[in-house]
């Protein structure tokens, strides 16, 4: 039974936070839904953490008391909606030791089946936008936000942002890839390949590309039967995308073929790619703000505040700095290289080994992310991280084995 409902709430986790029938407040409220069932549960079973779960309880503690100092910093600016920023690290908290508490009974990291019907659900949705089934895509407009969709085209899914789509394509498709035994699965390869192609996302196309060349060609590979095999197949599927579908000016595909078009030209100059040409104009008004400014908040950070104008940064390394100043960021990512320190360790246990690999590539797929929008410090991307770091964790501890 308690299997069960870890599946559930490892689905919330994942697809509660886009929910549109919660209101435009609709990440806060749904976020706030699946505390308030952890921490019941927390309260309920609750027993010691190890060392290492203790350490990274008090390190993100004390940076939600950072990040309480630098708002009473900047109190004159400061608006009620801000104080969801430090629900934010209170969230992670209750996940990792939700997940924790759970895994001492069960093996939270069943769920690839589970991942299955995600990505067949998430396929099911994205063909109601690609054909533009009207009656089926405002139905589900009531439970997902699909107005990114209805106002430029790109597919997302349910996620409500091509990019985030993409990411969570990739996700999911590692996870099968690397918890069920590690093995290659073509029609996994390509059911994921497609959807995120079909969310026009360049960035998470590359991405997505990059992470399974690593995976599969190391020399051993590339030089046995099946390596060569592999290797081939994803070559002519290739030829075939960058030729004759994505470098096409079909409406759905305009930016991956700008993309495309751009390296067969033979012009590597990503300014000429619109998105990335307004980042850089974002990125270089932002900088100019902070070089301007004559206090001390290059150290500490201008908070959690958007009356600059900045709404959005899109840029994970940029933003922390804007917001928490070179103090605040180095501490934050002081955070991760403990929390990729705390999965490295997990990889002396050979139970958890494979779960150790797909937390690995969970935080380094944040990393590239984080050069184009959002990562570490999103409402949502880590939330799943929390979860499975809190269950290797306890199933380190108590030996748990499925």
């Amino acid at each position: 039974m308690i299997i069960q409902k870890s599946k559930i709430y490892l689905i919330f986790l994942i697809l509660l936070p886009f929910a549109n029938f919660l209101g435009p407040k609709m990440i806060f409220i749904s976020i706030f839904f699946i505390a308030m069932i952890s921490l019941f549960y927390i309260i309920k079973e609750h027993s010691s953490l190890n060392l290492a779960g203790k350490n990274l309880v008090v390190l993100i503690s004390i940076f939600g008391c950072y990040v309480l100092l630098v708002m009473l910093n900047n109190i004159n600016y400061v608006h009620v909606r801000d104080i969801f920023e430090l629900f934010k690290y209170l969230i992670w908290i209750v996940i990792f030791l939700y997940a924790y508490e759970v895994s001492k009974k069960c093996n939270i990291f069943n769920v690839s089946k589970i991942f299955y019907y995600i990505l067949l659900f998430e396929f099911f949705i994205i063909l109601c936008q690609i054909f533009n089934i009207d009656s089926l895509n405002q139905i589900i407009n009531y439970f997902f936000n699909l107005n990114k969709y209805f106002t430029t085209g790109r597919t997302t899914g349910t996620f409500s942002n091509p990019n985030l789509f993409g990411f969570w394509i990739i996700i999911i498709y590692f996870y099968i890839r690397i918890i069920s035994k590690n093995q290659f699965n073509m029609r996994l390869f390509l059911l994921s390949l497609i959807m995120v192609v079909l969310s026009s996302s360049r960035t998470m196309l590359l991405l997505f590309l990059m992470f399974n060349l690593y995976y599969e060609f190391n020399i051993r590979k590339l030089l046995s039967i099946y390596g060569v095999y592999t290797l081939v197949t994803l070559s002519i599927v290739g030829y075939i995308a960058i030729n004759f579908i994505l470098a096409s000016d079909i409406f759905i595909f305009k930016y991956l073929s700008e993309l495309i078009n751009l390296f067969l030209n033979g012009n590597f100059d990503l300014s000429s790619v619109s998105s990335f040409s307004q980042r850089l104009n974002i990125w270089s008004e932002v900088l100019n703000f902070i070089n301007n400014d004559e206090s001390s908040k290059f150290i500490f950070g201008f908070s959690p505040r958007k009356e600059y104008g900045f709404t959005f940064i899109d840029n994970q390394y940029l933003f922390t700095y804007f917001r928490w100043g070179i103090l605040g960021s180095a501490f934050f990512y002081i955070i991760w290289i403990y929390i990729y320190y705390l999965i490295s360790k997990l990889s002396k246990n050979s139970d958890l080994n494979r779960i150790s690999s797909f937390l690995k590539l969970y935080i380094w797929l944040l990393v590239c992310y984080g050069m184009l929008g959002e990562s570490f410090s999103s409402w949502t991307l880590v939330l799943p991280l929390f979860y499975f770091l809190g269950g290797g964790i306890s199933m380190q501890k108590w030996k748990y084995t499925s």
